[in-house]
């Protein structure tokens, strides 16, 4: 073997070096700031929400924010109530869970939004035994 394998040893780091670090600069984990969300400029104005059922649930929430706006149980079918939101253009959403005793048949679920009595959004849900959905709801355009 001719040469200086000390010489050899030294380019094949060198190299080595040079090719790394573009590779780690790209692939190592940078902090990344998280996404401030701005304030919505709607006002918050009162809202009517109204959950209406074919059979009976044996509970129920609706949720807003993590935090629950209607919850019940059988026998009502109809459950309603009032909270204040400011609607942005991006929408918001609720979330609706159900429960229904064993044996009952595929029902439906109405989740009914109104602003002044007009309706601003309305959704239709079918489930079986359980009914685990998302409703987006968003500002009426003109």
């Amino acid at each position: 073997m001719e040469g200086r394998p000390w010489l050899r040893i030294l380019l094949i780091v060198l190299g080595f070096s040079l090719v790394g670090w573009p590779v780690w600069s790209v692939t190592r984990y940078a902090s990344v700031p998280s996404p401030v969300k701005p304030a919505s400029d709607a006002p918050a104005e009162p809202l009517r929400v109204q959950v209406t059922f074919a059979s009976p649930p044996a509970s129920f929430e609706l949720d807003y924010l993590g935090k629950p706006l209607l919850s019940g149980h059988a026998p009502d079918r109809e459950f309603s109530g009032d909270w204040k939101a400011a609607i942005p253009k991006e929408g918001v959403e609720l979330f609706v869970a159900a429960k229904w005793p064993p044996g009952t048949p595929t029902t439906a679920v109405r989740v009914t939004l109104t602003r002044d009595g007009n309706p601003l959004a309305e959704q239709t849900f079918w489930a079986e035994d359980s009914l685990a959905e998302t409703m987006t709801v968003r500002e009426a355009q003109p």
